[in-house]
């Protein structure tokens, strides 16, 4: 399956398959180079969207995304008349990704983003569920410290509505499968946020 990549310049990067998937245990939404150009740390796995209309959920992972790689790599679906444009990109020299989402509807619906968590060498997987995450929500962020890492990862969205979680889910990665290599990886949600669109648009991202 083809896969995109954007960098920040130090190492660090972003990257997943044009399906919006993780196949292999070196994709990620942020992977951090923390002592730079080396020693690349997994810290946010992928990011799950939910369109919620009219009481009905739609995973947009079950959705028929269309792919183009406009200077950034950007899905685009559309749902009961509502357009959704997601958009990643890194910040230059920073171990920042940025998830910009864009519009296009008159229908009011719900959105929902649940961050999908880590904090390991991409070398590794977690082959089991030790790891904790102390985490914090003020100000449209939250800023979580996992145990096995000194640093801190902060996500940020304005104006939403934040659900704690806590549970694990695995992530099967089918390309490393294929070569013999570690292909189960268990993974975090921490919690999720929550949007009423009346918007045109809006943004998010996510720092370390």
């Amino acid at each position: 399956m083809r896969e995109w990549i954007v960098t920040n310049g130090l190492g660090g990067y972003a990257s997943l398959t044009h399906r919006n998937t993780n196949t292999r245990k070196y994709h990620g939404l942020l992977v951090a180079s923390l002592k730079p150009p080396a020693q690349r740390w997994v810290f946010v796995s992928n990011v799950f969207d939910e369109l919620i209309y009219k009481d009905k959920k739609q995973d947009l992972r079950n959705l028929k995304n269309q792919f183009s790689f406009d200077v950034f790599p950007t899905f685009s679906c559309e749902l009961n008349g509502i357009k959704i444009k997601k958009t990643v990109f890194m910040e230059h020299e920073k171990n920042t990704t940025i998830l910009r989402y864009k519009i296009d509807t008159k229908k009011p619906f719900i959105l929902t983003h649940n961050p999908v968590l880590n904090s390991r060498h991409i070398y590794d997987v977690n082959r089991q569920r030790y790891l904790s995450f102390q985490h914090e929500f003020a100000n449209d962020t939250i800023t979580i410290k996992p145990d096995n890492s000194d640093k801190t990862l902060k996500i940020v969205l304005a104006d939403t509505e934040y659900q704690p979680l806590q549970y694990w889910e695995e992530l099967f990665y089918s390309t490393d499968r294929e070569r013999n290599e570690s292909w189960i990886d268990n993974n975090v949600h921490v919690g999720r946020f929550k949007k009423d669109i009346k918007e045109v648009a809006k943004r998010g991202g996510f720092t370390q």
